[in-house]
């Protein structure tokens, strides 16, 4: 993969950057067994990956019939529990690539999750005043898979998507990119859950192997 040939670098940030997936995951079945009673089911936690706790938490509640709770109630206890209880647990290699092109290249990040939650992790790992750029669920009208995010970083820091190179783990990020036309890689990260379907265009790498060869460029 040839880095030097793009000007801007798009980071998702759970279970890209960081290890984040599981934590989300159980600080939103603590707030909605707290709120409901209701026991996140495996559908349920394969369901999260990528999306958003409003999201989940209209399904469970449309399925359940729950009329005495909203999934602005959900969302909003389940951030509570995940910004008490979060723990930076960056991939090996991911936060040296950044460090490594920070100065060479414009870097942003553009996540589902909300922008606290966001600001507050990058800032864990030191890499929030790394970023140009960082735009989370609350900037924009349509999440991911829309590209909406990926096109605004794009038109705010003035590179074409043709010069952008993305970086997801979910297929929900993956069809961000296609439908806007971005350049993108999968990452393979310990423990995460590949997508269901890996377009064949989109190559799969490591942090170790990426910093590899961001060094021998």
């Amino acid at each position: 993969m040839n880095l030097k040939s793009y000007r801007l670098f798009i980071f998702d940030l759970d279970n890209t950057l960081v290890s984040s997936e599981t934590q989300h995951t159980a600080a939103f079945a603590q707030a909605i067994r707290e709120l409901a009673g209701y026991e996140l089911t495996e559908e349920d936690r394969h369901d999260y990956i990528g999306n958003t706790s409003g999201w989940l938490a209209e399904k469970i509640i449309r399925k359940m019939g729950y009329t005495h709770i909203t999934p602005k109630d959900v969302s909003r206890r389940k951030g509570e529990c995940v910004m008490r209880s979060f723990e930076a647990r960056p991939f090996p290699g991911a936060c040296e690539f950044v460090r490594r092109h920070h100065g060479r290249i414009k870097l942003s990040v553009a996540s589902n999750s909300p922008r606290d939650f966001v600001h507050y992790a990058l800032r864990l790992i030191d890499l929030f005043d790394l970023m140009d750029k960082v735009k989370t669920v609350e900037d924009v009208k349509e999440r991911k898979p829309d590209p909406e995010m990926l096109l605004a970083l794009s038109a705010e820091l003035g590179v074409p998507p043709s010069e952008c190179l993305v970086f997801e783990d979910s297929g929900l990020g993956l069809e961000a990119a296609m439908r806007g036309g971005f350049p993108a890689v999968l990452m393979v990260n310990p423990g995460n859950l590949l997508p269901d379907v890996i377009p064949e265009s989109i190559p799969t790498m490591t942090w170790p192997q990426l910093l590899a060869a961001a060094e021998a460029e």
